[in-house]
């Protein structure tokens, strides 16, 4: 059951969650690493890849409020007038009496659906980023190559005349709804997806092969001890795993106190090796030891 015990560990971890923490609680990978594998896992993901095939079409018909700009004329009228404006420009101007100060009607883009198209656009970018701190990794691997790419097109799509006024933020929830099920929601359906996909970009079998065999039966007897000891909430804290007194620590995690690991309760539950390893039996005695501590 080792491998089918990585993919069960990482669906239980509570969400939402660090993924790279994630990553690296359970690979055993430094965080700059882990960084690299989850962004790499967004940039090149599927959601991705379909916004950016089809930036071309969505930005033809992006959502678009109405605003007045006001607009200086002379002898000519280009919406309301704003009167205390105008006298106040021909009050200044000597021989400017056919100046007017309009409130000329203008497209604006910095709406709400476009916010998500921009944070969607700005995530695969800095995913990009991640997955090449440098910028130019070499050697022959393709994700890095297609995540690159990616970053670069989404680059691009954020330097759009359409969207060069739109506000980088995080969409409000209220914009996400707008998004998802307004009456353009077809058009924001692929950004939304990547926001989407960004919370828990990473594919668990992806994650099952950084795993050696000895690292997935931690997994394992990780999941034995938790459902004897009531930590059925695992969660992801600065790059180690929790459940109730269960802890799982990568090596480089390790600190006075808490060594690398499964920990329950301060102590190290040592996984057998081979032929000998019995997850019930060791996670029994583990599970015995420690109410054995703590009733002593």
């Amino acid at each position: 059951m080792t491998s089918e015990a990585t993919i069960e560990l990482w669906n239980r971890l509570e969400r939402p969650f660090d993924p790279a923490g994630a990553v690296e609680a359970l690979t055993g990978l430094h965080r700059t690493a882990a960084r690299q594998f989850v962004g790499a896992g967004l940039a090149t993901s599927r959601e991705a890849d379909h916004l950016l095939d089809h930036m071309h079409e969505i930005v033809r018909s992006l959502a678009v409020a109405t605003t007045s700009n006001p607009t200086r004329t002379e002898g000519d009228i280009r919406g309301p007038v704003l009167w205390s404006e105008t006298l106040a420009a021909r009050a200044a101007s000597p021989g400017a009496g056919n100046v007017f100060i309009c409130a000329s009607p203008m497209r604006a883009y910095d709406t709400d659906e476009n916010h998500v198209l921009v944070h969607a656009l700005a995530a695969i970018r800095d995913a990009a980023k991640a997955a090449d701190p440098t910028g130019h990794s070499h050697g022959g691997d393709d994700v890095i190559r297609r995540a690159r790419y990616n970053g670069t097109r989404a680059i691009r799509a954020l330097d759009h005349r359409t969207l060069a006024s739109v506000h980088h933020r995080r969409p409000t929830a209220r914009a996400m709804q707008k998004a998802r099920a307004g009456s353009r929601a077809r058009n924001y359906r692929a950004a939304v997806a990547v926001i989407e996909r960004g919370a828990d970009p990473v594919d668990p079998s992806a994650v099952m092969e950084r795993c050696d065999e000895p690292t997935r039966r931690h997994h394992e007897l990780f999941l034995a001890v938790a459902a004897r000891v009531g930590g059925q909430t695992i969660r992801v804290v600065d790059g180690t795993l929790r459940a109730g007194p269960l802890r799982l620590v990568p090596v480089h995690r390790a600190e006075s106190g808490m060594p690398a690991g499964i920990v329950l309760g301060g102590l190290g539950v040592e996984v057998p090796d081979g032929d000998a390893f019995d997850v019930v039996a060791t996670a029994e005695r583990a599970v015995q030891q420690y109410r054995g501590n703590i009733a002593s």
